[in-house]
């Protein structure tokens, strides 16, 4: 996935490489009418916005069907099969790009303080100029079939907390079942 930003007409991009991995369910998920069984390796695609901060991309956190596990047979089911388990195969052969329609982007989020999981604040991507100042907008968000490797400790990188986070990001706050913040963990950001 790749996040592309404009800064005051300036191209910003991050990207990130997710593998997703799909098996043939147990007999016992099998028989509640899941033929298949999805994971999920890698990490949050991000973008620094330099003087603004980061722009994150989750893994999780957006609408119900549009986590990694899923998002490119939502994405591609134009060039797919309509239902099957071949889907799956035609994907991992493909080097399909597109841009992801806005009904599937992930949650976008930030740090107000990038050394203070306590700040995590929901970036709205229709208006990314509420979040980071006047004349930043999202270009585009796309996803990309490919095999170049999983990426790995970028995220570490960024977030020097990471490794000592032992509750659920944003601290104990009292977030409402419905907020979409709610819950966001480790996993919201890198999948081992």
């Amino acid at each position: 996935m790749t996040v592309e930003v404009d800064v005051d007409g300036q191209l910003y991009t991050g990207s990130s490489v997710v593998k997703v991995t799909v098996r043939d369910s147990d007999p016992l998920t099998k028989g509640l009418g899941f033929s298949s069984q999805f994971g999920a390796r890698g990490e949050a695609a991000f973008v620094e916005l330099p003087g603004k901060g980061y722009l994150f991309a989750l893994l999780d956190g957006g609408p119900p069907d549009s986590g990694p596990q899923i998002n490119a047979i939502n994405i591609f089911k134009d060039q797919l099969p309509r239902s099957g388990d071949e889907r799956f195969a035609i994907v991992a052969k493909s080097r399909f790009k597109k841009d992801i329609p806005r009904s599937h982007y992930p949650l976008l989020v930030t740090f107000t303080v990038i050394t203070d999981p306590t700040t995590i604040k929901q970036v709205d991507p229709d208006n990314l100029a509420a979040t980071f100042g006047p004349g930043i907008s999202l270009k585009r968000i796309t996803l990309e079939i490919t095999d170049e490797p999983v990426t790995e400790g970028k995220i570490e990188s960024v977030l020097g907390w990471w490794n000592n986070l032992t509750v659920p990001i944003g601290g104990k706050v009292d977030r409402k079942y419905g907020d979409p913040l709610y819950g966001l963990g480790k996993w919201s950001f890198v999948r081992r």
